[in-house]
C-alpha cells in the first residue's frame, strides 16, 4: 500500500537541531528550528523517533546547520510552532 507524504518546500531549507534533556520517562526531547533559504523562520520539527527522517520527508533539501544543546523551555517554545 503506497501513501503520499505532505511536502511542506521543495526548495533549500536550513535546520538548526535542538536538543534538551530527556523527560523524566526517558523520552527525547529534540527536534530542528527550520529556516527558509532567506532567513524567515518556518516552523518546528520534532525529532521523536524517527530521527532525521521527520525532517527530511517535510524539506527533501534541507540542510543541517547546527547541533545545540538547549533547556527544556526552548524546546517546548518550538513545539508551539510545530509543522505538523
Amino acid at each position: 500500500m503506497a501513501y503520499k507524504i505532505k511536502v511542506y518546500d521543495k526548495n533549500i531549507c536550513y535546520a538548526v537541531k535542538i536538543r534538551a534533556p530527556n523527560d523524566p520517562s526517558g523520552n527525547p526531547r529534540r527536534g530542528w528550528l527550520v529556516y527558509g533559504k532567506r532567513g524567515g523562520y518556518k516552523g518546528f520539527v520534532d525529532e521523536g523517533y524517527s530521527g532525521f527522517h521527520a525532517l527530511f520527508k517535510r524539506f527533501p533539501k534541507v540542510v543541517e546547520t547546527a547541533s545545540i544543546p538547549v533547556a527544556y523551555a526552548v524546546y517546548k517554545d518550538g513545539m508551539k510552532d510545530e509543522l505538523v
